[in-house]
């Protein structure tokens, strides 16, 4: 959802000159992945997704919204030094995060026995805030507002406390927990009837790490 319905979503208004970048300058890449992300958990909240079994439970995509500002404080542990998130990736999460926190009071940093948890304390105002956040960036891209960009992403998406950070860097490394993961995707092999028709889709065996990366720098240099 992240990559189809979230990156793929949109529209531009003829009457913008030019592309959004080109209005939104070094703040777009922030909000084209903040975009992207509170797509995904606004689709992902959608029932219809019980109904096609792309989710065995309504519960799951609840976890998915209590989840997400535990991701944010987590990422924490990837910056050792200062207190600034340089990562288009990781400025999205905290943006959306401090701002459901401190625009919309839905989500909470408690401290509970000198650790700190991300909760999230009002769900439904979570789902609202959501909406209304996303709707605010696609106008925001689609209109070229680079004054409303430069706003949310100066003041919700670069800095964070760098006590907080050191925290959580102290209770990963106790926990094991590493800075960076990765997983080996299985191929997705198209399945052709005898009509030429695709009836469907059987994942294949897994390249190595290696191999993958190696395929997928190959096909974004080709891609037109």
């Amino acid at each position: 959802m992240h990559e189809v319905l979230g990156h793929a979503s949109g529209k531009v208004p003829e009457t913008l000159a030019g592309e959004p970048v080109d209005h939104l300058r070094e703040t777009y890449n922030t909000l084209e992945e903040a975009r992207a992300e509170l797509l995904a958990l606004f689709h992902g909240q959608d029932p219809l997704l019980l109904e096609i079994g792309a989710l065995s439970d309504a519960a799951a995509a609840e976890e998915s919204l209590r989840a997400y500002p535990r991701f944010a404080l987590m990422q924490l542990r990837r910056i050792k030094q200062g207190d600034r998130i340089e990562d288009d990736h990781m400025r999205a999460a905290w943006m959306i995060t401090q701002w459901l926190m401190r625009a919309k009071g839905v989500v909470a940093f408690v401290n509970e026995d000198g650790n700190t948890y991300a909760r999230v304390t009002d769900l439904d105002g979570m789902r609202a805030g959501i909406a209304e956040l996303t709707r605010e960036i696609q106008r925001i891209k689609a209109t070229g507002d680079y004054d409303a960009a430069k706003m949310l992403v100066d003041e919700y998406a670069i800095h964070f406390d760098p006590t907080l950070r050191d925290e959580v860097v102290a209770r990963a490394a106790r926990a094991g927990v590493p800075d960076f993961y990765a997983a080996v995707m299985p191929r997705m092999v198209p399945v052709v009837g005898a009509d030429g028709v695709l009836v469907d889709v059987a994942l294949g065996e897994p390249e190595s790490f290696l191999d993958q990366m190696l395929r997928f720098d190959r096909a974004e240099q080709e891609w037109p």
